[in-house]
């Protein structure tokens, strides 16, 4: 055994893949050990307004024993399962419906981070042979300042979570096909449904062109058919979710036009790469970078950046060009409008319209950095030289120079809200990482120093990433969670019909400045705020969605204008119309009630056959009358007989997530209306025939009955959900196939461990 081959295997033997599993999980629970314990909770932004109510949602329902494919409680009714992100049909979703919440919820983004990990370990480990740059690689994944923003949003760790196995499993597939194929999909299929567009086009992207860079080197005869088996099996395995969502998708407000761009990188954004602190404020204990408050922080670690820079110099290989490409083009691209490429892209294809957040590029950038650091690694300690050694240091050098630079400027020209003490000093740690991670990173190459070097090294990576800015994720109590707070704060109070906040409320919650955590939380659940109404089973006319329907999107906007100076003044007979009982108080977390509210479902209005303009302006005026008149299309004048005369009334009125049926007594012809969103997977039946649905009131919903006793039943189907189910069942009937058979001969036979050091060495 060669001198070489003995030091890679010494090397090899002081980090496995089982020692570095545990040493991430470690690290994990380090970081967050109170959230591991079930005592504290995530909350922050999106988190505890968003992501936390969709998933008591949905496991409300789970244990009514209810597929969540309709949510009553937002935005007037509005489709869940399609909303992709609610991860509905994601099978580890069942951590969090089985287990108690919130810290099943917390466990459930953690787990997912020590995927990740250890996804991007096996990667690295697969390119470079070499468990230290593997290792490097997993913890600069997990641990940065993209990866750690991401956990507002549990979708986004999941995605997160699967991007470096898909990217493994189908290299496996293209190269060694067989069972590889199978296992490409499924995990492919995972990631899908975690419902988030751009980590999955990301992914993609890489995947196929890491395929075009390696392709020459196999058959393309025969790779070409694998990648294109994965796909269609991937597509086929998600399609009970993303039928939905497509449907969704077009019948939604967004558009490729709509919404415009929000919340890019700004011009100097490259700084925060170096400097994490550059041109920063704080606001409720976290930090956020002036014109962009998407991602609290997307510092990769100013260590992980100089390695990969060097990597990709160092090595010259297609796959090392392909992913610096990836860095780079990324990092413009979330420039936004301010480096021109994206607004140049989007002109020509005006489809990226819908991408409205370019600091999301910045997510491609995370993925292909640890990698290319594992490289760099890899090939200076396959071959020390000095001279490599040099290139290094001097790279590294020319980034604290960076620094420094950065730091003069924010001193010569001072920023609002920015502290300077602060940005020096931290500045300075920033520094003083990058040296010892360098340092330690070569001392790491001598064999026989190394027991120290390689976990001085993994753990001042991490180190420099949670203390590069103040927490990202701060938490609050598990007990800031608990079920029926309003119910408690109101004892013996009815459960509200529908509320509503008022603009003015809207727009103070949003913009809170109380600065207990706690106390602010608990404010926003008691004013029902965003969607932390489902928390407590209230329904409300507005709420917060990625995707809604677009005529009550409309509505929506009428009663919420963009401009939230804009004083609005709303119609009596709207909110009646909505069954609006609780309209916000006097303080936020107050109630009026309102005693004119109609019910849900109504009877014996007189149609007026107007347009779409016509309807929207007709019901936010302040004569709209909804108990005489209702809105329908003048498309219909010819289908509707009934004219609102005679005598009609709803008996036995009963009202579920995905029906609403009642007995309809009426003596001539009338219009049974329903204040409800309209959406077409509504299904009507009069006295057990089929009735049209029709849309009502602009964007809500009315049933034609003709005269005598009837039972009207509404119920929500997704046809395209079923049909997706089929293919999904059909996808898994391939997928068992293709595993029952002979594997196939790999392209490329797998070298032994003993000839991979051999060839290492």
């Amino acid at each position: 055994m060669t001198p070489a081959t003995a030091k890679i295997r010494f090397l090899h033997e002081q980090i496995s893949p089982a020692r570095f599993a545990l040493l991430l999980g470690v690290l994990i629970f380090a970081a967050y050990p109170k959230v591991l314990l079930g005592l504290e909770a995530f909350f922050f932004r999106d988190y505890g307004v968003l992501g936390y109510p969709f998933v008591h949602y949905h496991r409300e329902s789970f244990w009514r024993g209810e597929l969540p494919l309709w949510n009553p409680l937002s935005n007037c009714g509005a489709p869940f399962l399609a909303q992709w992100g609610t991860m509905v049909l994601y099978p580890p979703s069942l951590i969090y419906l089985l287990l108690p919440l919130p810290w099943s919820l917390g466990f459930f983004c953690l787990l997912h981070l020590f995927l990740a990990g250890l996804g991007m370990f096996y990667l690295a480990r697969r390119w470079t042979n070499d468990d230290f740059a593997a290792s490097v690689a997993g913890l600069a994944f997990v641990f940065n300042g993209v990866v750690f923003s991401s956990l507002l949003w549990p979708n986004y760790t999941v995605a997160l979570g699967w991007m470096p196995w898909v990217v493994l499993a189908c290299e496996r597939a293209w190269r060694e096909g067989g069972r590889s194929i199978v296992i490409a999909a499924l995990v492919g299929a995972l990631q899908m449904l975690s419902g988030v567009p751009e980590l999955i086009v990301f992914t993609w992207v890489v995947v196929l062109a890491l395929w075009l860079t390696n392709w020459r080197s196999s058959s393309l005869r025969v790779s070409l058919p694998r990648v294109a088996v994965v796909i269609s099996l991937v597509a086929a395995l998600a399609a009970c979710q993303l039928l939905p969502f497509l449907d969704l998708l077009a019948s939604s407000h967004r558009t490729s036009e709509s919404g415009g761009v929000k919340w890019a990188m700004p011009g100097w954004g490259w700084a925060n790469l170096f400097v994490p602190l550059f041109h920063t404020y704080q606001s409720h204990g976290v930090v956020f970078q002036h014109e962009q408050a998407f991602l609290t922080s997307y510092y990769p670690g100013i260590a992980i950046l100089v390695l990969a820079t060097w990597g990709a110099w160092r090595v010259r290989s297609r796959q090392s060009f392909a992913l610096f490409t990836f860095v780079i083009v990324s990092y413009v691209l979330a420039l936004g409008p301010s480096g021109q490429v994206f607004t140049w892209i989007k002109s020509a294809v005006p489809a990226i319209g819908f991408a409205r957040f370019p600091v999301k590029f910045t997510l491609l950038a995370t993925f292909a950095l640890p990698p290319l650091a594992a490289l760099a690694i890899a090939s200076l300690r396959k071959d020390p030289e000095p001279r490599a050694m040099r290139g290094l240091w001097s790279l590294a050098a020319v980034a604290a120079l960076l620094v420094a630079v950065l730091l003069w400027f924010a001193w010569k020209y001072p920023y609002p809200l920015q502290s300077w003490t602060e940005l020096w000093q931290n500045s300075a740690v920033r520094v003083l990482f990058l040296g010892l991670i360098i340092a330690a990173a070569l001392w790491a190459c001598r064999a026989s120093q190394a027991r120290l070097a390689i976990p001085a090294c993994l753990l001042l990576i991490v180190l420099d990433a949670l203390t590069h800015t103040h927490q990202q994720n701060p938490t609050i109590a598990s007990s800031s969670f608990v079920p029926d707070i309003w119910q408690h704060r109101f004892p013996g109070a009815p459960r509200p019909l529908r509320v509503a906040i008022t603009p003015d409320a809207e727009q103070r919650l949003l913009r809170s400045s109380i600065t207990n955590s706690t106390h602010d939380f608990l404010t926003k659940r008691l004013a029902l705020w965003s969607n932390l109404n489902l928390l407590d089973g209230v329904a409300k006319v507005n709420g917060s969605s990625t995707l809604q329907l677009r005529h009550q999107k409309d509505v929506e906007r009428a009663l919420y204008p963009t401009n939230g100076d804009q004083i609005v003044k709303w119609s009596v007979g709207l909110l009646d119309f909505l069954g609006v009982t609780h309209l916000t108080g006097t303080n936020l977390t107050d109630w009026t009630h309102r005693s004119t509210a109609l019910p849900l479902v109504t009877c014996g209005q007189q149609p007026r056959f107007v347009s779409d303009v016509q309807a929207l302006e007709a019901i936010t005026s302040a004569e709209f009358e909804p108990r005489a008149n209702v809105c329908l299309s003048a498309s219909l004048r010819t289908n509707c007989v009934a004219t609102g005369a005679g005598e009609a009334r709803v008996e036995s009125l009963r009202i579920a997530a995905h029906r609403i049926s009642c007995v309809v007594q009426c003596d001539q012809p009338t219009l049974v209306v329903v204040a409800q969103s309209y959406h077409a997977n509504w299904k009507a039946t009069v006295s057990g025939a089929a009735a049209p649905v029709w849309r009502a009131n602009y964007a809500f919903q009315a049933v034609h009955v003709p005269a005598g006793r009837h039972e009207v039943v509404l119920e929500y189907r997704d046809n395209l959900f079923t049909l997706g189910a089929g293919l999904t069942v059909l996808g898994l009937g391939v997928c068992l196939v293709l595993w029952r058979r002979r594997r196939d001969a790999p392209a490329e036979p797998a070298a032994s461990r003993q000839e991979a050091l051999d060839k290492a060495a």
